[in-house]
């Protein structure tokens, strides 16, 4: 089970001047939620996971042949999904996946494996004997950048895929252990681990085919392990790809240094990030948070980006929508404002958490109003609302430029575990704590936490001390909204309407 920072009753609401406007979020955003094996999932699955099996593309030297991944994004997409695919060459106890060469499993097409050299290396992982991929092999590193390259050709800007992720080690998660294993640096320098060199040149590879192609991807923070060169410090930040941990949410979870320093990039700007749930003994933490239904569900509607509509105004004639992110993580595709059907010119992309942007709806009067994506197949995004349409003459009737208005402030993947309520405007108090900013004001740093119904500073501060990762907060007095940040510094200060924010002591 995988998790990432997504048809709702109330999706879509009609709406006239000085009309109210009331929505609330029952489900998971696009893009948002819980990914399982299967296409047809329960509610607060978003995703699916697809494997690319080598072996079933390019069986032949110099033939490709992507029907096989095709079917399963056509069912996962059926089905209200959206798929994260791995990329990866070996991929032990997936029956389903490979084929057997010398009684061992492979998912390295037969005219790659012979280049390799005898005897294989072959991991015992769940009790299955998977040929490693042999680096020295100089037609493996030809093919996997070929492989990549048809992938990324093949299915840009497809909208049924959501991410891609890998790509190396088993099952594409970056660490290759078998038993009797030898140390990491023993491993890289016998050539079944690509080391900081030769991933440099994968990675600047797969950056540039996806970047390109519009397509989002990550590796997994093992990886730092392995080619910490590559992928941690100055180096790593020049590629654009998100990191997921496979031990997602176990309590014993183990990590170094560099894993801790690549997780802690804010990539959750420009791209995905989250988590895998495992089984067995390391799905502790899951099962104590997540022990029924009614708790899953509620968790899946918290990850990721939330949607909420602020404000509506009308001239008659067109009508202008701020919509701001109350959730944890960005929004990384292309998300509109609908008004009678008729879209906004500009998209909600990218709007960070704690950031708002109004959008123009060109010659509509206030109709139904809607918020909209093609990334998924019913196209419907989920957001909150308790406003009402007001009335503006100043309004411009069409766009003469960028239609929108935006704040940023720095957000990271945590997951809240609040439930969002409806609050209407109440009178903001007089703030009378000398180390809190100025009202209008915010602080940077890490997003942590949200919290709702939390009515003074005090109350988000005492939020704040419980959290040994909180280090200052900012909260919007009158919505009631206490926000926990981290910071491993000064932390910046921005303009903001309605927000103040103060350390975590005073």
């Amino acid at each position: 089970m995988f998790v990432l920072n997504v048809l709702i009753a109330s999706a879509c609401v009609s709406l006239s001047a000085s009309q109210s406007i009331k929505s609330s979020i029952d489900i998971n955003s696009p893009g948002t939620g819980f990914a399982g094996p299967n296409a047809k999932s329960e509610k607060g699955y978003g995703f699916r996971f697809v494997y690319v099996d080598p072996t079933r593309v390019s069986d032949k030297e110099g033939e490709w042949d992507w029907t096989y991944l095709e079917k399963q994004l056509a069912d996962t997409w059926d089905n209200d999904k959206v798929a994260i695919v791995r990329i990866a060459l070996n991929l032990p106890g997936y029956d389903e996946y490979g084929e057997k060469v010398d009684g061992k499993k492979s998912m390295i097409p037969k005219h790659i494996l012979k280049t390799f050299r005898t005897p294989y290396l072959t991991p015992k992982v769940n009790g299955d004997k998977t040929i490693c991929t042999d680096w020295e092999s100089s037609e493996v590193k030809t093919y996997y950048k070929q492989l990549i390259s048809k992938y990324a050709a093949k299915f840009k800007n497809d909208k049924r895929i959501f991410l891609t992720q890998g790509f190396f080690g088993l099952w594409g998660e970056g660490h290759l252990y078998y038993s009797g294993g030898k140390s990491i640096s023993k491993t890289i320098s016998d050539g079944y681990y690509p080391g900081n060199s030769l991933s440099q040149e994968f990675y600047e590879h797969i950056e540039k085919e996806f970047t390109n192609n519009n397509m989002l991807w990550g590796i997994s923070i093992d990886t730092s392990q392995w080619q910490e060169d590559t992928v941690t410090g100055s180096k790593g930040l020049k590629y654009s790809f998100g990191t997921f941990d496979d031990t997602f949410m176990h309590i014993d979870n183990y990590h170094n240094n560099a894993q801790d320093e690549l997780r802690a990039k804010d990539r959750s700007v420009f791209t995905a990030n989250g988590g895998e749930i495992p089984s067995g003994k390391y799905s502790d933490v899951f099962k104590s948070k997540f022990d029924d239904r009614s708790a899953f569900l509620s968790k899946s509607k918290v990850m990721g980006y939330q949607l909420e509509v602020e404000e509506v105004k009308t001239n008659g004639h067109s009508t202008s929508v701020k919509v701001c992110n109350i959730g944890v993580a960005a929004l990384y595709k292309d998300t509109y404002v609908t008004v009678d059907g008729k879209r906004s010119k500009t998209t909600l992309k990218d709007i960070q958490p704690e950031s708002c942007k109004t959008v123009l709806v060109e010659g509509k009067t206030p109709g139904k109003i809607a918020i909209e994506t093609d990334y998924i197949k019913d196209k419907y995004v989920p957001f909150k609302a308790d406003t009402s349409v007001k009335q503006d003459d100043n309004l411009p009737t069409t766009s003469t430029g960028p239609s929108t208005i935006s704040t940023s402030t720095s957000t990271s993947t945590s997951t809240s575990t609040s439930t969002s309520t409806s609050v209407g405007p109440t009178p903001t108090p007089p703030i009378e704590d000398e180390c809190l900013l100025p009202e209008g004001h915010q602080f940077g740093g890490s997003h942590i936490e949200s919290f709702y119904d939390i009515p003074t500073p005090q109350d988000c501060r005492e939020k704040c001390q419980t959290s040994s990762k909180c280090t200052h907060f900012n909260i919007h007095i009158s919505k009631e909204r206490c926000y926990l940040k981290s910071n491993s510094g000064e932390p910046k200060i921005s303009e903001r309407d309605g927000f103040t924010g103060g350390p975590r002591d005073c």
